[in-house]
């Protein structure tokens, strides 16, 4: 990520650029003796959102240990507040609209590509061979929806969150404008800004120890021999996410023969140039280093880019404040159906082939247009509608369907009154009773408001995603039961840190286990649209300790899984009541 092949460069030809094992404990009490004030830390959250460091295979194929991730970067977190180090976060902007065309290109390639590991399954693969599979071929599982929310509210406990286009160079510009102690983050664009602030890596991090790796700017400038000034057309030239690559090959062909590339690259910027350079520096490089086909305009984004602004400006992206404070939100669900985005559909390791498990995006697309429906009840536009991107089966395109919302047959509260804060001296008496009646309409009518009340906030929504699942037939009674025996298991903590993942895979475990994970993003949202935001809790999910219970529970005896149930209290069993199932 960032200037490609800059950080193998420091790590192969420069390793003195590179400090290792650099204690944030340490480093903050020095800072603090040393100037006699506490720390700020810019954090670059985009990293952690994504569920990056979530980094074995083995991991990502069982669904991930979230309930791990989410509680190692919390305790990180809590470990840096205790201490009284400032922490400000920056996530990325939703910037633009997805290319319809791209979008869809990639998502198909991406179909096909899980095909390939789910055939695998089938065929009963040992969990490593198909792990390793993964990674020879680049396939990426990406578990970003799982964990962003959590770390989102993580990251709001803790400090001061923020958004920002090109959000990355605003990182710097912060820094720099509030003389940061250090940048947390995971890309080499942080060493070609400028700015006396350290940069340390997220993807290096024991958040344990709190210990990681540290970026010298300082040397790399030295190794190199070119100033700040200088710095942005050697990112460019080197190869910047702005610049097709295909671009520089003449260049790269011919530079780094007798030395190493980036010194290449570097060398010719210092011979071509002066150290503060101008107009006419840049265009007899451009000149030198571009095929002549390139587009200027590009390259010229690029400096620009690396050019960061001496104060960074918090702006507003939307007049209305009401669709502003939606955008700044970690959900942008609101925000793109109140300016009529589309809303695309991905799938994770859905198998059309096969008819064993009801239709995801058709389950999804439900629970979208009653969402909906609520969103425009009050608008009183009949003739509405909603364009969805989505696959609905395995000789089908990706493709636009544009459909009507499902609307509640009774009122519905403003969304500016969805929004009030729960605790809010200007809700209506009859505030909690409506927004249940929404959550109902939006999940299932068979749920009452005593059953919602009676499950603990930590496990509900986690209880209500299994609900769904079972009363629409995705899940048999023995697996509603291994998805609540796992999860309930999780969220009492009783899960150890460290188990034995699987040999292999069950199929059916394999694609319930992310069919799982995806409706809980759902679910969790259907709660946002009904005003009850407090309800919500983090998944409560582990991936190997979820398939270990899946492969020993479904051959044991019902004597012996109605003894293991027995642990687990009535009411969070909520899925029972949909055909008056007895405690086994």
């Amino acid at each position: 990520m960032g200037v490609h092949g800059l950080e193998r460069y420091i790590f192969v030809e420069a390793p003195e650029g590179v400090k290792k094992e650099i204690s944030i404990k340490e480093e903050i009490e020095y800072y603090f003796t040393k100037h006699g004030k506490l720390p700020l830390i810019v954090i670059d959250l985009q990293y952690f959102m994504s569920g990056i460091t979530i980094n074995s295979k083995k991991e990502q194929l069982c669904g991930g240990r979230i309930q791990n991730y989410i509680r190692n970067i919390e305790s990180f977190f809590h470990q840096l507040k205790t201490m009284n180090v400032e922490m400000v976060f920056f996530s990325n902007c939703y910037t633009k609209d997805e290319d319809f065309e791209s979008w869809c290109m990639t998502a198909e390639k991406r179909y096909q590509a899980q095909l390939s590991v789910l055939d695998m399954v089938y065929e009963g693969k040992p969990l490593t061979e198909i792990s390793n599979y993964c990674v020879t071929t680049k396939l990426n599982i990406p578990l970003q929806k799982m964990v962003s929310g959590a770390i989102w509210e993580i990251a709001c406990r803790n400090g001061r969150v923020l958004k920002a286009y090109e959000f990355r160079r605003s990182i710097a510009s912060y820094a720099q404008e509030h003389h940061a102690m250090a940048v947390l983050g995971n890309n080499s664009d942080y060493l070609i800004f400028p700015g006396d602030w350290r940069y340390w890596s997220s993807s290096k991090l024991n958040f344990r120890e709190m210990v990681t790796l540290e970026f010298d700017k300082v040397f790399l400038r030295k190794q190199l021999r070119l100033t700040d000034s200088q710095m942005p057309l050697f990112a460019t030239i080197a190869g910047s996410n702005f610049v097709d690559l295909k671009s520089l090959e003449t260049l790269h062909n011919h530079v780094g023969k007798d030395k190493p590339f980036m010194e290449g690259v570097a060398n010719m910027i210092s011979k071509s140039s002066s150290s503060v350079l101008d107009s006419d520096d840049v265009d007899c490089i451009i000149s030198i280093a571009f095929d002549s086909k390139i587009d200027r305009n590009v390259v010229y984004k690029s400096l620009d880019y690396f050019q960061v602004p001496p104060f960074f400006k918090e702006t507003n992206f939307n007049s209305d404040k009401l669709i502003d404070r939606l955008y700044h939100a970690d959900d942008l669900f609101f925000y793109q159906v109140l300016t009529e985005k589309y809303l695309y559909t991905s799938l994770q390791f859905v198998d059309f082939r096969k008819g064993d498990i009801p239709s995801y995006p058709e389950l999804i697309l439900t629970l979208r247009r009653k969402c909906i429906g609520i969103l425009f009840k009050n608008k009183g536009n009949p003739d509405l509608l909603q364009t969805f991107i989505v696959k609905m089966g395995h000789d089908e395109e990706f493709t636009k369907l544009e459909m009507e919302p499902i609307y509640p047959d009774y009122p519905v509260p403003s969304l500016k009154d969805l929004l009030l804060p729960t605790v809010s001296i200007h809700a209506p008496r009859n505030f909690t009773t409506d927004r249940h009646n929404l959550l109902k309409f939006l999940i299932s009518e068979k749920i009452s408001q005593k059953e919602i009340n009676s499950i603990h906030k930590r496990f509900l929504s986690t209880a209500l995603t299994i609900f769904y699942m079972y009363e629409h037939r995705c899940l048999t009674l023995d697996e509603a039961d291994i998805f609540t025996l796992s999860t309930y298991s999780v969220a009492l903590d009783l899960v150890p840190a460290k188990i034995v993942p699987p040999e292999t895979l069950n199929p059916r475990a394999f694609r319930l286990t992310f069919m799982f994970l995806r409706l809980f993003e759902h679910i969790k949202r259907c709660f946002l649209v009904a005003g009850l935001p407090y309800l919500i809790d983090k998944v409560q999910f582990d991936g190997y300790h979820l398939h270990n219970t899946y492969n020993q529970f479904i051959d044991e005896s019902d004597k012996q899984k109605k003894k293991m149930m027995e642990k687990i209290p009535k009411y969070v069993q909520l899925y029972r009541i949909l055909n008056d199932i007895e405690i086994r």
